[in-house]
């Protein structure tokens, strides 16, 4: 594995420690592997060729991370920071200063590499009037079908015409500015012209400040601070007249609006939230929102039995794309004069298909408004969103596109009136577009690259070097598996029956891209425990390799504790913690 394809804690990995390892921690992991792994404890040649790889990397592991220099380089950089010749007036400062200041030049080589590429955000929005094309008027257009919706068309028009750029800087890591500039039609020929400029300042972890000044037609500022915790904040926001900064006579005290969240339980997401604001308008809102985790895909069941004599769960993945991601839920009310009302919003985050979809409803003195919509974004940040609305004013589906930090809204008019039928179809049209997408596109296309992925691994895997390695290295493990196996069976503790690490989603043409990793989880168990505190992959642990690299995998764990039966499935990027009560096997 190249330094340029390696995960960037893989030195911990291969010693197996987390990042915040201390000094001492890392002295008596390498001298542990050390002895497992030193050359001159191998017979044969190959073997010792084997071990003195494996052995040079954990020694290259310990040379960096018991240097407290290069450690702090190496957390912040990476393996390539380790390939600078670092000058003495660096080696020579503090630690915890070399560290803050590898991380703002960090920051700023990164924030010079993304504003070359997309330095300037922009929203074009183009509104269309077509109530014409739903107009059930029979009298007012042609009878016959081919001149009656030419007619229609022809009555499309454009209601308004508006642009919007942004210009971003980071001047620092605390600090950040932007220019905005917003052309838009008034009414007739009239145009308004407007220019804003941000300045947004981190005082503190927990304190941020947000001043924008317009400066035309009617100079004013906008000051917005936000106070958070780890569970609740606050945000003030008040507006400044310029010409009128100094009269605080009633009526013209600077209005300001205060945003309150609060978390209101510990054992769950739910967070309450409150909004009030004066003016010539004063408004008063609550909101009670709780987010949430599903996981639809189908329980794994321990198999009894198998032919093949391996242990696995018996439904491994449904496969869908449905059944993994994040909802939420909010329901509340807001006085606000003649705009009082009611209202609730559900949301629906999949997570494999990158889509949100949103529905809202609100009931008011004006009547019942309903919205729904999704958003579906792509790999490279592109995204495609529609949203219908349904009001006493009648029916507006709204078009949103993204590319490459362009965006562009198309507002649609469809009606007038209130229409729950047209509204109906309108939203029928984009979702029965992305379905035929997704089925007809995006799904054959995800099915064809796991093949090809699977394909190209089973090649690579089939007797190639890195698994006669990796055999090689199971074998030097396996003295000291047999002595931790030893030891937790006098106790009854910790044993490892059988591990498997693999693809996640495994059928016929993925169910032989596994590796046996049991020798390896069993020489890593110490006192009746096994933990693995890396976040990453684990193929950088001793023992390990990567069978399918591109596709998600999964350790599956069976072993007992305490003479009962438990069984665990972590994925690539969740720590390995065992044994656990939630692990039992009834």
């Amino acid at each position: 594995m190249s330094a340029a394809t390696r995960p960037k804690f893989h030195y911990y990995s291969t010693l197996n420690l987390p990042p915040s390892a201390s000094d001492h921690e890392i002295r008596e992991r390498y001298r542990a592997l050390s002895i497992v792994f030193h050359p001159d404890k191998q017979h044969d040649e190959q073997s010792k060729d084997i071990a003195s790889k494996t052995f040079l990397e954990i020694q290259k592991a310990y040379e960096v991370l018991s240097d407290p220099f290069l450690r702090a380089v190496y957390d912040v950089l990476g393996e390539e920071g380790l390939s600078v010749e670092w000058s003495d007036s660096w080696k020579s400062r503090p630690i915890e200063q070399v560290r803050t200041d590898l991380k703002r030049g960090w920051i700023d080589s990164e924030q010079m590499e993304s504003d070359s590429l997309a330095q300037v955000r922009g929203t074009v929005t183009c509104g269309i009037d077509a109530t014409t094309l739903f107009d059930d008027d029979p009298e007012y257009y042609s009878p016959q079908l081919h001149h009656r919706l030419m007619e229609r068309l022809s009555f499309l028009r454009t209601t308004n015409f508006a642009t919007k750029y942004s210009l971003k800087k980071q001047i620092n890591e605390k600090t950040r500015i932007i220019l905005t500039t917003n052309v838009s039609p008034i009414s007739g020929l009239r145009t308004s012209y407007k220019i804003s400029g941000t300045v947004r300042h981190q005082f503190s972890p927990r304190l941020t400040v947000v001043s924008t000044l317009s400066p035309l037609r009617t100079p004013a500022i906008d000051i917005r601070s936000t106070y958070q915790t780890d569970r609740d904040s606050i945000s003030v926001t008040t507006s400044l007249l310029l010409n009128r900064l100094f009269v605080f006579i009633p009526p013209l005290y600077p209005p300001f609006r205060v945003t309150i969240a609060r978390s209101l339980s510990k054992k769950r997401p739910l967070q309450g939230v409150i909004n009030f604001s004066t003016g010539v308008s004063p408004s008063f809102s609550v909101d009670i929102v709780s987010p949430s985790f599903f996981d639809w895909r189908p329980t794994p069941v321990l198999a009894e039995e198998s032919d093949h004599g391996d242990v696995k769960p018996a439904t491994l993945s449904s496969g869908s794309p449905f059944s993994l991601g994040t909802a939420y839920r909010s329901v509340g009310f807001a006085i606000d004069g003649i705009m009082t009302r009611l209202k609730s919003e559900v949301g629906i985050n999949f997570e494999e298909l990158a889509l949100q979809l949103k529905m809202a409803a609100q009931l008011g003195i004006t009547g019942l408004t309903g919205l729904v919509g999704g958003v579906w974004t792509s790999s490279t940040g592109s995204e495609v969103a529609a949203f219908v609305q349904l009001s006493m004013n009648g029916v507006h589906l709204r078009l949103e596109f993204l590319y490459m930090g362009q965006r562009l809204v198309v507002p649609v008019f469809l009606a007038p009136e209130y229409d729950p039928t047209l509204a109906l179809c309108s939203a029928a049209v984009p979702s029965t577009a992305f379905a035929l997408g997704y089925y007809f596109v995006l799904r054959p296309k995800r099915i064809q690259q796991r093949r090809q992925l699977i394909r190209q691994a089973r090649r690579e895997v089939e007797d190639s070097v890195v698994r006669r390695e990796n055999d090689a290295v199971q074998f030097m493990l396996k003295d000291a598996a047999s002595r931790h196996l030893q030891t937790e069976a006098k106790i009854n503790g910790l044993i490892i029956t059988e591990a498997i690490y693999g693809v996640e989603e495994v059928d016929e043409e993925s169910k032989d891209l596994s590796i046996d990793v049991t020798i390896p989880l069993q020489a890593l168990t110490q006192n009746s425990q096994l933990y693995i505190p890396n976040r990453g992959s684990k193929a950088s642990l001793q023992g390990f390799f990567d069978p399918c690299p591109l596709l998600p995998k999964v350790l599956r764990i069976r072993y007992t504790f305490g003479g009962r039966m438990h069984y665990a499935e972590i994925p690539d990027g969740v720590p390995v913690a065992i044994p656990l009560e939630d692990h039992l096997v009834e």
